[in-house]
C-alpha cells in the first residue's frame, strides 16, 4: 500500500486524499507488527531452549528416581512387599493411568 500511496500521491492529494498523513500512520502500524513479530520470534526460541532444558531434567530426575528405587527395593530385599511395591510403582511411571477410550462407530442417519 506505502508503494501504491507513494507512486500516485499527486493524484491522490489532487482528489482530496491526506496522503502524508495516511503513510505516518501505515509506517507507525507497520514498524510496530515489525517489532511484535521479532519479539514473538524471540519468545519462540527461548521457550524451544527452555523445553530442551526442561527434557534433560525431566530425563536426569526419571534416571535417579529409578536408581533410587531400584537401590531401595534391594535394601528391603528381593521378593519383600515393600521392594514389591516400589518395584510395582515405577513400572507404572510411564503407563497411562486408565486404558485409552475406544472409539464407538457411528451409525448413518436414517433415509
Amino acid at each position: 500500500m506505502l508503494e501504491h500511496l507513494n507512486a500516485n500521491e499527486a493524484e491522490l492529494e489532487a482528489r482530496g486524499l491526506h496522503v502524508a498523513l495516511w503513510r505516518a500512520q501505515l509506517e507507525v502500524a507497520v514498524a510496530a507488527v515489525k517489532e511484535k513479530d521479532r519479539r514473538q520470534e524471540a519468545a519462540k526460541a527461548e521457550l524451544k531452549a527452555i523445553t530442551a532444558d526442561l527434557d534433560d531434567a525431566d530425563v536426569t530426575a526419571y534416571r535417579l528416581v529409578s536408581g533410587l528405587i531400584d537401590a531401595t527395593a534391594a535394601a528391603w530385599g528381593k521378593g519383600s512387599a515393600q521392594a514389591t511395591v516400589l518395584l510395582r510403582m515405577r513400572s507404572q511411571v510411564n503407563r497411562p493411568s486408565a486404558p485409552p477410550a475406544k472409539v464407538q462407530p457411528v451409525e448413518p442417519p436414517p433415509r
